[in-house]
């Protein structure tokens, strides 16, 4: 794998212990690690407290943990070698523009030469099948991200979802190699479902989108691209119910009457841990009624066969729907059982 400065950024997947070897020498008992955010105490152990996330520093290397139902990730500079990285609570989708935003601000003013060339990196995660409200959050929080780093007009690739029980993500980013070193693991079983193919990746994460001038290793051997978008375009066991079909982690129903293009896309809730809500990514009376309207055919698939409600987030309550107390994106979410 290369070293140095380019305009190419490396993203590693690496075992457990590469990833503890690589990154042994960061003092994650100290607050004031400029290379460290996370949540561990004096005897290095997880003590659980947020007030240690919703935090973004800037340095030539930037180490982050414990990746759930959290965004997490950073913004290179590719003339300074450095990086602002960052990590934060789903909660903090409310002050998105008061909050969130001037930090990584004030980090990318600590670099050199902000305005050059970013590279960079959002992971996005899920914390189980507790997550609910939390996981709609951080689905919101995450297209936030992407949002704000288009606007700074950054090459960035995405890591999202995680599909392994007890799942989360390490990050760990180097300056002088350019490199991310990424390492997901089963919470209760560290050594277990480590990456070792494309095919691996997928089942570990919902998506994985590379950005055209970033390079993909596993364990330091170059993956192919194209290898692993393949991975995630291919249905699993072939399963087709029309007119609805499976892509990727979500359905998309086409729109009878419409344009035969435009689609619907559901999801179960929490980022496919709960299974007995039904999200529709879409606030729009003639849209939901489609998905109603095909709620049969969409609970001959196992991926819906136990919902009990529907859910959607939109500043109108469609008949039939209710409010809830929670909010996406500063939208209500609304509800109808079923």
């Amino acid at each position: 794998m290369k070293t140095g400065l380019s305009f190419t950024s490396n993203i590693n997947f690496v075992s457990n212990e590469e990833f503890q070897r690589k990154t042994a020498y960061i003092n994650k008992n100290s607050e004031n690690e400029n290379k460290y955010i996370g949540v561990y105490d004096k005897n290095n152990k997880y003590c659980g407290d947020m007030y240690f996330y919703n935090k973004a520093k800037t340095d030539t290397e930037g180490l982050t943990d414990d990746i759930q139902s959290c965004v997490a990730g950073g913004l290179s500079n590719k003339n300074s070698k450095e990086l602002t990285f960052f990590h934060f609570v789903p909660a903090a989708i409310n002050s998105f523009d008061t909050s969130v935003k001037p930090k990584i601000f004030d980090g990318l003013t600590k670099m050199k030469t902000y305005t050059d060339e970013l590279g960079g990196l959002i992971i996005g995660g899920k914390s189980g099948k507790s997550c609910n409200a939390n996981c709609v959050a951080s689905t919101e929080l995450a297209k936030k991200f992407k949002t704000f780093f288009d606007e700074l007009k950054a090459s960035y690739s995405e890591i999202s979802g995680q599909n392994m029980p007890g799942g989360k993500t390490a990050a760990y980013y180097n300056g002088n190699e350019d490199t991310w070193y990424i390492n997901c693991e089963n919470k209760e079983e560290p050594y277990k479902n480590q990456i070792n193919s494309a095919e691996d990746i997928k089942k570990a994460y919902n998506k994985i989108k590379i950005a055209k001038k970033d390079n993909v290793f596993i364990n330091y051997q170059k993956t192919d691209k194209l290898e692993l978008e393949e991975a995630f375009k291919r249905i699993p066991g072939g399963f087709q119910i029309n007119p609805i079909k499976v892509i990727k982690d979500y359905y998309e129903i086409k729109k009878k009457g419409f344009d035969f293009e435009d689609r619907i896309k559901i999801y179960n809730g929490g980022f496919g841990d709960d299974k007995k809500t039904l999200w529709v990514e879409s606030s729009k009376p003639r849209e939901m009624e489609v998905v109603i309207k095909n709620l049969e055919k969409i609970k001959q698939s196992d991926m819906f066969k136990e919902i009990e409600k529907i859910q959607y987030a939109g500043n109108e309550q469609i008949q039939g729907f209710e409010p809830t107390d929670i909010k996406a994106e500063n939208k209500i979410v609304y509800e109808k059982r079923l």
